[in-house]
């Protein structure tokens, strides 16, 4: 066994005695520093466009159905289709057609 494997078996042992003594009570006690919030921080969904529930749920099924309208187009590409449709107004739309800026790769940030 070489130097490295044991000091990654020492830290899976660390993890594994860490996560073993937390209870169930630890996970709702605000006293106790080491939670389970705090071992492992839980998934959020991103809300770029500041959607509302029922936006978001409107949003997913028009998803769905482009997706099945359009399988071989990438599932983000789909997704950007529809945040831009659902949040420009249909002139800046137009302009962006018409600019054919969509034809271009995007401008580089600083």
């Amino acid at each position: 066994m070489t130097e490295t494997d044991t000091s990654n078996n020492l830290a899976i042992n660390d993890v594994t005695n860490t996560i073993n003594n937390l209870t169930i009570n630890d996970a709702t006690d605000t006293s106790n520093n080491l939670t389970i919030n705090n071992v492992m921080d839980r998934y959020k969904e991103s809300n770029h466009w500041n959607y509302t529930e029922e936006q978001k749920s409107v949003r997913k099924k028009a998803l769905k159905a482009m997706r099945t309208d359009y399988p071989d187009l990438p599932p983000l590409w789909i997704e950007n289709i529809y945040d831009l449709i659902t949040n420009k107004t249909s002139e800046e739309v137009q302009q962006i057609i018409d600019s054919k800026s969509w034809e271009q790769p995007p401008k580089k940030r600083d």
